[in-house]
């Protein structure tokens, strides 16, 4: 097998024991060390190999948890023996894989389904698994109890718009109801997490930081509620090459989302 270049990246320590990378494409995967694990949440999408970039920082054996389907999260897959994934989200990852060409396998057969509210317990780190149906129909946050932070992938966006226009994605409804019981969730939760998503630099994205906290999700959830009665302007768009009719961008207090009219339902 040909070896190929390690993924070129940049990594940053967020607090001990946990590091953020970012790599070329804009995308943001994590590493956690408990005490016997290496959990890694997300894999970006640069060409390359990425076990040599974490092997830099760990020797332990490896575990990957994928926020959703989509390629930019979970391209490097196919170097992991132990990879987590929502159950809704597993049957569109081969899609998924080849609308990128990422010219590989990731197996999705063997990727250990995920349900909403479950466990994981990596030695001395505990995780909760939320289920935020919108952006993908199994995206996920992964809530890193032991260090008080929340990792939401793409469920509510980088501090930018989250895009609710793809294919495989939940309608506006959906992802409101589910929304609300993240909320509720999070509420009880004191001191309140850090999130850390999946395009972290994007909080940037207008030039003012816009990071993803409570406030920002409350007023996506408003925003979910102007939709569906009509009451948001939609302004016309275009961000996604393979969009299948016209996406349109809404926005209320700090959050933005592009939809399209067959998701506003």
């Amino acid at each position: 097998m040909e070896k190929k270049n390690p993924v070129p990246c940049k990594a940053f320590e967020v607090m001990p024991g946990v590091r953020r990378f970012q790599d070329d494409t804009g995308a943001s995967f994590y590493l956690i060390e408990s005490s016997g694990t290496g959990i890694v949440i997300d894999t970006g999408l640069s060409e390359g190999e990425l076990l040599p970039v974490l092997r830099q920082y760990t020797h332990k054996p490896l575990v990957l948890l994928i926020t959703h389907g989509h390629g930019d999260h979970m391209a490097h897959a196919d170097e992991f023996e132990t990879v987590y994934m929502a159950a809704e989200d597993i049957p569109y990852v081969k899609t998924a894989s080849q609308r990128l060409n990422l010219g590989k396998e990731l197996h999705p057969e063997r990727f250990i389904p995920l349900k909403d509210g479950q466990q994981l317990v990596f030695g001395d780190v505990d995780i909760q698994v939320y289920h935020t149906p919108g952006h993908s129909v199994g995206s996920v946050v992964f809530y890193d109890k032991t260090h008080g932070l929340m990792f939401s992938g793409d469920a509510f966006g980088s501090g930018w718009a989250v895009f609710m226009q793809l294919p495989g994605g939940a309608p506006v409804s959906e992802y409101q109801k589910g929304m609300r019981k993240f909320i509720a969730a999070c509420e009880g939760l004191n001191p309140a997490p850090e999130f850390l998503p999946g395009h972290y630099e994007q909080r940037f994205h207008d030039g003012t930081d816009n990071p993803v906290r409570l406030e920002l999700i409350r007023d996506m959830e408003v925003l979910c509620g102007k939709l569906l009665d009509g009451t948001a302007e939609l302004k016309p768009v275009q961000f996604y090459p393979h969009a299948q009719s016209q996406e349109y961008l809404a926005s209320f207090g700090r959050a933005q989302m592009v939809v399209s009219k067959e998701a506003i339902r």
